[in-house]
């Protein structure tokens, strides 16, 4: 905690001995070693009445968990759509946003591309290639084959908020299967109520798909580690594939160790 709350110093000066430029900048790291010190002094300054109202309020949630759960998601649904429809007014923010729609638009239309329009040069788009009489996106097609679908049924702002909301559930079960279902709970409550996670599950990038294949891929795991069965192996494989074809470094860099430990 202490080496994160010093960042603002040594940060910087590893910068510039290393030349090269982070993506863990000063805040983000002071930040984490103020969160970690506030949970070292609430471990040690709050009274035991409190852990034990927790663990009551706890079982409370656990044996009406049906009721509890379906108003939890239904809520973080209606604040996802809100943050779409009333923070980003529905619009892409993005030139990844308009590439992938621009391939979502071309797949609805059963091509993979577009064909150049005249005097082509004056198109020019960022993250679309324009080359060989073909207009297309940079972008794999995991992202934007869901994008169509969500296109052609009238409810592309549905798509990430359902993509978010399924990849907790996911991740709930990894959750407790690993630890605990109140380590589980608590989580995936911290993890809704990030402004990283709402504003990615009401925008129009592909990272809540990406997140739904790593999030089916490791309960996929589990299930597969304990059964065996071919069935898990095989959804294990196709949350890999679909994975690679969405956002394929991040699928790459979390799959390669589970392949590497057990081959």
């Amino acid at each position: 905690a202490i080496a994160l709350l010093s960042a603002f110093w040594w940060v910087p000066a590893l910068q510039r001995e290393t030349r090269l430029a982070m993506f863990l900048t000063p805040d983000s790291l002071v930040g984490t070693g103020a969160a970690l010190l506030f949970a070292l002094l609430c471990t040690s300054v709050l009274p035991d009445g409190l852990a034990v109202k927790g663990t009551q309020m706890g079982e409370a949630v656990h044996s009406h968990f049906a009721v509890f759960s379906t108003i939890s998601l239904v809520s973080l649904f209606a604040a996802l759509y809100g943050v779409n429809r009333f923070i980003l007014h529905g619009f892409m923010n993005s030139a990844d946003e308009h590439s992938c729609y621009f391939l979502a638009e071309c797949i609805r239309q059963g091509k993979w591309w577009a064909t150049s329009p005249a005097l082509s040069e004056f198109f020019e788009v960022v993250h679309i290639g324009n080359r060989d009489g073909k207009w297309f996106s940079v972008y794999p097609p995991g992202w934007p084959l869901l994008f169509a679908l969500g296109l052609q049924l009238g409810i592309r702002d549905w798509v990430n908020p359902l993509l978010a909301i399924g990849s907790l559930v996911f991740l709930f079960h990894v959750g407790k299967e690993l630890w605990s279902w109140p380590v589980a709970t608590l989580g995936i409550a911290i993890m809704s109520a990030t402004p990283f996670f709402l504003f990615n599950g009401g925008s129009y990038f592909s990272h809540p798909a990406c997140l739904f294949a790593v999030s089916a891929f490791l309960y996929a795991y589990l299930r597969w580690a304990k059964q065996k069965s071919v069935l898990w192996a095989s959804l294990c494989a196709l949350a890999i594939g679909y994975g690679l074809t969405t956002r394929y470094l991040t699928m790459a860099a979390i799959a390669a160790p589970f392949l590497v430990y057990e081959f």
